[in-house]
């Protein structure tokens, strides 16, 4: 029974120590994660994230649009509502969903291969960037049900676009640190239990050491004075010599 229960609670701390260990080694002491730069296979003038694409709240991510041969390239945080209705006639490739760290599923939506209005004259963007050749912000995510759009500016496309994302882990590599301690305290715990340690020896006025062993194994001391309270079967007396 002992040696079981010092494999399973090592087993159980391996888990602990190798998923502590791994969340500290992705997120770093800066606590990000950051994924590649994946391209976008976008055609037209307009990429845009679904209302209900991003779902998570209380969270800061870093998003790096970069496009090719240095063209102006506009990226913007607004509204689902304000981004759907100024989009609303436009051709652009929808982000349905977007799972961490890089895992997203689009749809295109059928439009006019131009934009409306310049970005740069709309005035209910929550955050902007815009560049050539690329553009990059910092967005802190509320409840607020708001959508991400990568715009071409001026007679442009968005051919050749590619997205890096970074996400910022709140506590993620102290937490990660914590988890491995953990872990290797149950390791070092599950040695312990395995090889059976043994309190000091109950040693009475003639020097023997009572040890009872029940019928799994397992081993107790038993003081002089609680003797009577076990049923004896063998004994077998082992004497302690004082040194």
């Amino acid at each position: 029974m002992r040696r079981i229960a010092g494999v399973a609670l090592a087993l159980v701390g391996l888990c602990v120590l190798v998923l502590g260990a791994a969340l500290a080694v992705v997120v770093g002491p800066d606590n990000r994660v950051s994924t590649s730069a994946h391209r976008i296979d976008a055609k037209g003038v307009a990429v845009v994230t679904a209302p209900d694409a991003i779902a998570w709240t209380d969270a800061t991510v870093t998003i790096d649009v970069q496009v090719p041969e240095r063209k102006p390239v506009f990226l913007g945080v607004g509204n689902s509502v304000d981004v759907e209705d100024y989009l609303s006639d436009t051709r652009a490739l929808r982000i349905d969903s977007v799972d961490v760290p890089w895992d997203i599923e689009t749809s295109e939506q059928s439009g006019k291969a131009w934009l409306p209005a310049s970005p740069l004259a709309i005035d209910w963007w929550t955050e902007q960037a815009s560049g050539m050749g690329g553009a990059a912000l910092d967005l802190d995510l509320t409840d607020e049900t708001v959508s991400i759009a990568v715009l071409a500016v001026g007679a442009n496309d968005l051919s050749g676009l590619k997205v890096t994302g970074s996400y910022y882990v709140r506590g993620g590599f102290a937490i990660g640190l914590g988890m491995a301690a953990i872990g290797l305290g149950l390791i070092l715990t599950a040695i312990v239990v395995w090889r059976g340690r043994r309190g000091p020896h109950v040693v009475d006025a003639n020097g023997y050491v009572y040890v009872y062993v029940d019928p799994d194994g397992n081993e107790t001391l038993v003081p002089l004075d609680e003797l009577e309270e076990y049923e004896i079967v063998d004994v077998t007396g082992d004497k302690h010599e004082p040194s």
